[in-house]
Parts: C-alpha cells; sequence; structure tokens
C-alpha cells in the first residue's frame, strides 16, 4: 500500500503552480489515494471513482484559487466535501404523497381546533394586548405595520407582544383553556 505523504502537499502545490510539472504528479498521485480513502468512506464503492475523478477535475480547475498562506491539505478536504455533497444532492430523489381525503379531513379539524384554542387563549388577555398579539403573530405583520395600522409606537407593540405572550403562556400551562 503506497504512503500518503500530506506533510508534502504544501511544498507540491507551491512547486507545481510555480511551474514544476513533477511535483504536480506526485501530488495528483498522493491525492488520487488519499480521495479514494476519503470517498469510500462515504459512498458505495460504484461511486467512489467517479468522485475522485471529479474532485481531481476541480482541484486542477481550481488550484489558482489557492491560497499558498493556508494549508493545501484543508483545501482540497473542503473540494472534496463539497464535490460529495453534491453527488449526494444529485442523487435525492423527492416522492410525491398523496393525501387522502381522511388525513386531509383530519388536518382541517386539527386546524379548526387550534384556531378555536388561540381565540379562547386570546379571550382571556386584555382586548388591546390580543388584537396586537393577532396583527403581529397570527397576520404575521410586522412590528413597523403593526404600529402603523394601530397608531402606536413600535416599542409599545413590541413590549405588548412579549408581555401578552408571557401571559398567554401562563394561562396555557394552567390549563385554563
Amino acid at each position: 500500500m503506497t504512503q500518503i505523504r500530506q506533510d508534502k502537499w504544501d511544498d507540491w502545490i507551491n512547486e507545481s503552480l510555480a511551474g514544476n510539472q513533477a511535483s504536480y504528479r506526485l501530488l495528483l498521485c498522493d491525492l488520487r489515494i488519499w480521495l479514494g480513502a476519503f470517498f469510500a468512506k462515504r459512498v458505495y464503492q460504484e461511486g467512489v471513482e467517479d468522485l475522485v475523478q471529479e474532485t481531481l477535475l476541480a482541484v486542477h480547475a481550481k488550484r489558482a484559487t489557492y491560497d499558498p498562506s493556508r494549508s493545501f491539505g484543508a483545501w482540497v478536504n473542503a473540494v472534496a466535501r463539497h464535490k460529495w455533497i453534491d453527488k449526494i444532492r444529485a442523487n435525492v430523489k423527492y416522492v410525491m404523497v398523496e393525501l387522502d381525503e381522511e388525513q386531509a379531513d383530519d388536518n382541517a379539524v386539527q386546524a379548526n381546533c387550534a384556531k378555536y384554542d388561540v381565540q379562547k387563549l386570546l379571550s382571556q388577555i386584555p382586548k388591546n394586548q390580543a388584537d396586537i398579539i393577532s396583527l403581529v403573530k397570527l397576520q404575521e405583520m410586522t412590528i413597523e405595520e403593526a404600529a402603523q395600522k394601530t397608531g402606536l409606537s413600535q416599542s409599545y407593540i413590541k413590549v405588548t407582544v412579549h408581555r401578552g405572550l408571557k401571559k398567554l403562556q401562563a394561562i396555557a400551562l394552567e390549563g385554563a383553556l
């Protein structure tokens, strides 16, 4: 088994960037072995060689972007990791699942129950506070939009929402629904 000489990578890449083809060949041979081991731990054996080749091509194409003041090993590791992630993304299959009518009905019932519970909770705090929480949290207005709509300051809206949510949390924890 050939030993990987990772400690030489920085020297070899710097020499190859200066035009030394022999250093570049040594680097690529070493990288080929290292990448094979890297991908063998992460993908099925059939995909290893493809990933090694893709990564070597990427290293060759982008070697000019390597910063010599940093570790070449870390740079190659990042390139290999990105190639691995790209391969995973390319192989992901999305499956469409149709909901049957019973599931759709159950979801609608749960949504209605949740809406009822929220309304019941909001009825237990002052109306002004409930209205502001409704604007910001249920209607998804921004603090600025809610302030403009109500004519109140943004800080008042923030404080009211915060205190109101605290009250609602306490009521819900007491089980007063």
